[in-house]
């Protein structure tokens, strides 16, 4: 799957050989008026970017760095670069990683899910893909609307609402079910 994530040593070696390595995930966060490409950056155990996104208590924010602001709906956007930078929770529709994405550690008590095709619509877009659910789940009945959690969906694509054409291919993104507007099984 695609999405940037890279290991950094500790700068001396030396120096702190204990030091936790900085993991760096590259993100592009859509939200309704605008882009931000940034470099998510943590320390620890690989986590997946659903238990990073879930974990942010209700108004927290997302914090990045090396991040690039673009206007949605400019053919030639104006974009702007920002050393660090804060996104508020309530404020991300999709969180999409860009580059490899590393496979994640499987916990123990880890539960298999199968994939349903689904079509959700967030605000500015309609999402048709994979959204994942046990296996003996039915689809029509998942209260997908209910939550406020991100979850991931694979194989998406993503159409603009106002222009109705396909914007891109995703193979996997977040959707924040707290600004979803629309759920159908497909």
């Amino acid at each position: 799957m695609n999405a940037t994530t890279e290991t950094i040593a500790p700068a001396d070696a030396n120096s702190d050989a204990a030091a936790p390595a900085l993991r760096v995930l590259v993100l592009d966060i859509y939200m309704d008026s605008h882009r931000v490409r940034g470099e998510l950056r943590y320390t620890g155990v690989g986590r997946r970017l659903v238990d990073i996104l879930n974990s942010i208590e209700a108004g927290g924010h997302l914090a990045l760095h090396n991040g690039r602001l673009e206007p949605l709906g400019r053919e030639e956007p104006d974009s702007r670069v920002f050393g660090r930078l804060q996104v508020r929770r309530e404020a991300i529709i999709l969180a999409v990683p860009s580059g490899d994405i590393p496979a994640s550690p499987q916990p123990m008590e880890a539960v298999h899910k199968a994939p349903f095709p689904v079509t959700f619509v967030v605000p500015g877009y309609e999402l048709s893909g994979n959204a994942y659910l046990l296996p003996d789940a039915d689809p029509a009945l998942a209260p997908f609307l209910g939550s406020r959690h991100f979850i991931p969906m694979t194989d998406v694509t993503i159409t603009a609402a106002q222009q109705g054409a396909p914007l891109r291919e995703e193979p996997i993104l977040l959707v924040n079910l707290a600004r979803t507007l629309f759920y159908a099984p497909r």
